[in-house]
């Protein structure tokens, strides 16, 4: 499903960057990023609050279009200017 909607985000919608975050613990959510080209940028401490949890950091994962077209063999063709 994930690759569906980075596909669609970048050669439909033409983002830039997608971004995700994921509570350090996750680790399938982190799997499912690394394995469709994301790449770990790093981590907001205490970033967010939890119900129940209180304040928890996140981790950030970012794809770029660039990363993205290179990784599928395709030149990046836009039609913004």
């Amino acid at each position: 499903a994930i690759q569906l909607v980075v596909k669609y985000l970048f050669e439909t919608a033409e983002v830039n960057r997608i971004q995700a975050e994921v509570m350090p613990f996750n680790e399938r959510s982190k799997r499912v990023l690394l394995k469709n080209g994301f790449t770990k940028e790093g981590t907001l401490r205490q970033a967010h609050v939890w119900s129940g949890k209180g304040l928890v950091d996140l981790e950030i994962y970012s794809i770029l279009a660039e990363e993205y077209f290179a990784s599928i063999g395709k030149p990046r063709v836009s039609n913004r200017m």
